[in-house]
């Protein structure tokens, strides 16, 4: 099991700074890998299914080698301190959730070691605390099943009739004979393109 301290290490390279939420993905990561008896994803073993987008997300990133590119993390926003954990080699599942209690325990932990001060010191030195604490007080951790993600595939693009741009081809639909990238059929986007002046 990889040192909890270098792990955190490492997931706040990855995420850009230390903050409480990226502490609680990181030990969700590796209370998760330790019930899966599995190491970390080197391609789509352990996948992911987290239950809101916060810090956290990049802490189990880094833990469990889940990622929106190799096609082993996924995200449901039910805004949940939650996640499963499933392994494609035995067929298991875990979700783990952090309880009330459990997050109690974490701020409580973090506050009277020196966290939340403005000594950086400090602040170091309070995650030695963190090693003290284990993922069963932590998280609520119940055995589920889940229907297995499709492994990643590569799909053949296809240029949509209305834009022109090449779409994958699964992710277009047909309207009256044409192919079509779902903002050209919905006529919905993300962004408004600017008219050349």
């Amino acid at each position: 099991m990889p040192c909890f301290l270098d792990v955190l290490a490492e997931a706040e390279r990855f995420h850009g700074h230390l903050c409480p939420g990226l502490i609680i993905g990181v030990m969700m990561g590796l209370a998760a890998l330790k019930l899966l008896k599995s190491s970390r994803s080197k391609d789509e073993e352990v996948v992911a299914i987290v239950e809101n987008d916060s810090c956290a997300v990049d802490g189990i990133q880094v833990v469990v080698g889940a990622s929106l590119g190799k096609g082993n993390l996924y995200i449901e926003k039910y805004g949940k301190m939650a996640a499963t954990f499933y392994s494609r080699e035995t067929g298991e599942a875990y979700r783990l959730l952090l309880t009330e209690d459990g997050g109690s325990k974490l701020f409580s932990a973090l506050s009277e070691a020196g966290f939340f001060s403005q000594d950086e010191g400090a602040r170091r030195k309070t995650l030695e605390v963190l090693e003290k604490i284990s993922g069963d007080e932590l998280f609520k951790v119940q055995r589920v099943v889940v229907k297995a993600p499709p492994q990643a595939q590569i799909r053949k693009s296809v240029v949509c009739d209305e834009c022109g741009e090449p779409t994958m081809e699964t992710l277009t639909l047909e309207i009256n004979g044409k192919h079509l990238c779902i903002p050209c059929a919905t006529k919905k986007r993300y962004y408004e393109p600017l008219q050349d002046p």
